[in-house]
């Protein structure tokens, strides 16, 4: 079964979460598809560059700061939506905000 990555859009903060849990969810795989373009040693730079995904990938500073913004963004992804929400109020807001810093500052 094939899955796909989603991308990470610089602009859209609510699509990192889906695309940090794909990557989570899906580690052991991304690895073994890079893996499998390292092996087939094709012409151009896709293996050096599959090589060097593999390389950071399997970094504990990579690992690390993966599975932190992971779990910051799977917190925060619904803020995020509700204060782009047309209909907020502001003391929804403000609520929603406490909410999150306060379940943020337990982990």
């Amino acid at each position: 079964m094939h899955h796909r990555l989603h991308l990470l859009s610089p602009t859209r903060w609510i699509v990192r979460d889906r695309a940090l849990n794909a990557l989570v969810t899906h580690y052991a795989a991304v690895i073994a598809a890079l893996d499998q373009h390292i092996l087939a040693d094709e012409p151009g730079p896709t293996g050096a560059k599959a090589a060097g995904f593999v390389s950071k990938l399997s970094t504990f500073d990579c690992l690390f700061a993966l599975n932190i913004a992971h779990k910051f963004f799977s917190i925060t992804e619904q803020l995020g939506t509700l204060l782009q929400s047309a209909t907020i109020t502001l003391s929804a807001a403000q609520d929603s905000v406490r909410d999150v810093v306060h379940t943020l500052s337990k982990h």
